[in-house]
């Protein structure tokens, strides 16, 4: 197997899934990161999607490629976007080149419509119009075209898992879980209106890696777990911190953040597109992936304590 998106916490999770069962997994990482993941149970060939080469050499035999780069969009500029797209489409053509058909694309929830706790959205309905044009959200759909045709060509048998917001250990400062967590504990006082839906990052994991032989090629998945309001979710985090101090000064987070940037072209601090989004209903139902995908969702709670233990420990 093949493994984009390593560095991320979605796509950590997929990682240790895939070797857990079992599988030889090879990942595509850039060379800078590459010692820190080469023991961690996987193959690390240093490189990155928009070299096309790269792409070719990793797919070297390939059955399969988890294709996972989009949890770096949350926090990308419009250079990382077009990186994104780009190395999307050369994985695509590469994967033509050597022979390899099969695919499970990570997106995200939100290129769907999203609705209330009392509504949720499912797959059903596109959201163009109904959230703000944001730069990531635009390479998710351009992304998701791309692998569509290639699919609806025979060129690919792709299977789109779309997870909603991932929490969970393995975060990272430009993760949409970490800034959130961030904005909670270092801003106190009324929390926005709106409501989300969040699902632990192993289980996400395990469902997306059933997509491989359970999912229907063509097809997406919603990956979620519980949906809850803004205000119901600080006050999980509220609880789940215990009185444990939060830093106030930001020596390690300030150096994550620059080496983020380093790593992945035009990365940002993730607060303006993701402000836009505050106060919104963005839940869903992840009912087709329950049915289909074996998908099992841990209790909320215990979901955000582990994300918070992991936040804790690693944002001095």
């Amino acid at each position: 197997m093949l493994l984009t998106g390593v560095d991320t916490i979605l796509g950590y999770h997929v990682a240790r899934a895939l070797v857990a069962s079992g599988f030889t997994v090879n990942v595509l990482l850039p060379g800078e990161l590459a010692p820190r993941s080469s023991a961690a149970g996987w193959r690390v060939h240093p490189g990155r999607t928009t070299d096309p080469e790269a792409c070719l050499e990793a797919l070297d035999g390939a059955s399969a490629v988890f294709h996972f780069e989009s949890g770096h969009l949350a926090s990308a500029g419009p250079m990382a976007t077009r990186s994104f797209l780009e190395g999307t489409r050369n994985l695509l053509l590469a994967m033509s080149r050597s022979g390899v058909e099969d695919l499970v694309f990570g997106s995200s929830a939100l290129v769907f419509r999203p609705g209330t706790p009392a509504e949720p959205g499912d797959e059903s309905s596109p959201s163009e119009d109904s959230l703000p044009a944001l730069p990531c959200l635009e390479a998710l759909r351009a992304a998701g075209e791309l692998v569509r045709r290639y699919c609806d060509s025979g060129g690919t048998r792709a299977v789109t898992v779309n997870p909603t917001l991932v929490m969970g250990s393995r975060d990272l400062p430009g993760g949409a879980g970490w800034y959130l967590l961030e904005r909670v504990f270092s801003s106190p006082g009324p929390v926005a209106s709106g409501s989300l839906n969040v699902v632990r990052a192993a289980d996400a994991a395990m469902a997306a890696v059933r997509a491989l032989g359970r999912g229907r090629p063509g097809r997406s998945y919603i990956l979620g777990g519980e949906n809850v309001t803004l205000a119901e979710l600080a006050g999980l985090a509220e609880k789940a911190r215990a009185g444990r101090a939060v830093p106030r000064e930001e020596p390690r987070r300030g150096r994550l953040r620059n080496t983020l940037r380093r790593l992945v072209p035009g990365v940002r601090a993730p607060g303006p597109p993701l402000l836009r989004l505050a106060g919104a209903d963005l839940c869903y139902s992840a009912a087709s992936a329950r049915e289909h995908l074996s998908l099992e969702s841990a209790p909320l709670e215990s979901t955000v304590a582990e994300a918070v233990d992991w936040y804790l420990s690693r944002a001095w």
